[in-house]
């Protein structure tokens, strides 16, 4: 195709040096035909970019053309004599000819934009496609209303469809996952019926637009795919993470499906690129089926889906790379973002791993606690069910020990008081007033304040027995103290 083109404009040099504009005329015409065949060729495997560009150059030749039609007519009525001879037929002629280009011209206006349009969607600026598929819409609706021309008519529904997807991604990235799985429902209903009609018509040779039926199927698996996505996301944001993971997996497998059965003529670089995406849905998936571990407490199955995510980014990043397209860079850069959000998770759950446990180890410690004071209870006599029951009786038990020791502290500071009543040796008396004195003092409390105050009590009733009215001041505390800590 290059050597036609190359041929074609040293003919138009030519022809321009030598001021034959009829051959001039006819090589533009061919030129402009070509240039319009060749993007037609690059739209079919899918490389956009280039398939715009030829069809913007043959708008430009199309513009040509109109300006030495133009300059012809206006050559023709300034030399108009007003006899009748063949400048009428000229003319006639010229305006058909320029008829004809109008019509080139807004067929490559169209083709034009709808390739812009879905290099927009690929870079995902759907903004941006969907103003490209609103103009190719328009110009593909002129020439169905100019002609009735059936391919018109596929075109027009085909790029809707491909705005109605531009404007689900919109959604997409607003974060509006409802309003995107809406469009891209209307989507690929849309797809299907274009799919339906075409395989109806497969018969007809007429019905250029046949060899546009492998793209219009590869649109419909990433319009699934893109339902899958927005469907994920939502379930995701909403931490419903089993949900999100299951619908990840349908858009894995429906990209993969759409890979595996891509038309052969794709470029490597088209091919790299989509398996570049497909392995940073699969990341996504597995970042999903990460958290669903780790809100399960399944710590080791956790890090395990984690490190696949992380195996899946180095595998899209790959892909990337080795594309070379320029809106591959973008998405790599998504790619390294993805691969800082799976570290941070991996850390995240390998500390709450560790927290998890010693919660639950002080959950055990309680509960055995809680047995243990339960038992207790019940060989006093106290029988309760529910940790509730043991706090309050525990309280009640602490509150009824408290007002014991207070009395007993009470008696021995009465006992210390009555020590100078009685006619106990002095050696005696002031032993027995330090014990008292410090057990007054002693920080002590509970169990072992009463074990020593009873051992006190013991002692101090073996000194005063065998004394007997010497010690009769004391006697009645000595009483009370051995009732409160039998």
């Amino acid at each position: 195709m290059q050597d036609k083109v190359e041929a074609l404009l040293q003919a138009i040099e030519e022809a321009t040096e030598n001021e034959d504009f009829q051959t001039l005329i006819e090589n533009l015409m061919d030129l402009r035909d070509l240039y319009f065949d060749i993007g037609l060729e690059y739209i079919q495997v899918m490389e956009f970019k280039t398939a715009h560009d030829f069809f913007s150059n043959s708008t430009m030749v199309c513009e040509q053309l109109t300006d030495y039609f133009l300059s012809g007519i206006n050559s023709l009525e300034e030399s108009d004599s007003g006899e009748m001879d063949d400048t009428d037929s000229v003319k006639e002629e010229i305006e058909s000819l320029m008829e004809e280009n109008e019509f080139c011209m807004v067929g490559s206006d169209a083709y034009a934009e709808f390739s812009q349009g879905q290099l927009h969607k690929l870079n995902r600026n759907p903004g941006g496609a969907i103003e490209n598929f609103d103009r190719s819409i328009d110009s593909f609706e002129i020439l169905y209303e100019k002609t009735g021309d059936a391919n018109f008519k596929f075109l027009f529904d085909f790029i809707g469809a491909n705005k109605t997807i531009a404007k689900g991604l919109e959604d997409l990235i607003k974060g509006n996952n409802n309003n995107a799985k809406v469009e891209f429902q209307r989507g690929r209903i849309a797809l299907q019926l274009i799919i339906e009609e075409l395989s109806e018509n497969e018969d007809q040779e007429e019905i250029d637009s046949l060899t546009l039926k492998p793209i219009v199927e590869m649109v419909l698996g990433e319009c699934e795919g893109l339902y899958y996505l927005a469907d994920a996301k939502n379930l995701f944001t909403n931490r419903n993470f089993s949900g999100a993971f299951e619908q990840y997996t349908k858009l894995c497998d429906t990209l993969l499906n759409t890979l595996e059965n891509m038309p052969e003529d794709i470029p490597k670089e088209g091919r790299d690129l989509q398996f570049g995406e497909y392995h940073m849905f699969c990341v996504q998936k597995y970042l999903a089926q990460g958290e669903m571990f780790r809100n399960n407490e399944d710590w080791d199955e956790a890090l395990e889906a984690y490190k696949k995510a992380q195996m899946e980014c180095e595998k899209s990043s790959l892909s990337y790379i080795k594309s070379g397209i320029p809106q591959a860079l973008t998405a790599q850069e998504i790619v390294i973002n993805y691969s800082s959000t799976i570290n941070i998770s991996i850390n995240e759950c390998k500390k709450e791993e560790k927290l998890k446990k010693k919660l639950k180890a002080l959950e055990n410690e309680l509960s055995e606690i809680r047995k243990s004071l339960a038992e207790s209870l019940k060989s006093s006599g106290v029988t309760v069910n529910t940790t509730q029951e043991v706090v309050s009786t525990v309280e009640q038990n602490v509150q009824f020990v408290q007002s014991i020791e207070n009395k007993v502290r009470a008696n021995l500071e009465d006992l210390i008081s009555k020590l100078k009543e009685t006619q106990i040796e002095p050696a005696q008396k002031d032993k027995i007033e330090e014990k008292a004195k410090n057990l007054v003092n002693s920080d002590e409390h509970g169990q072992s304040f009463f074990e020593r105050a009873k051992k006190f009590t013991a002692d101090v009733k073996d000194i005063i027995g065998n004394i007997g009215e010497a010690a009769k001041p004391i006697q009645p505390v000595i009483k009370l103290l051995t009732g409160f800590l039998l």
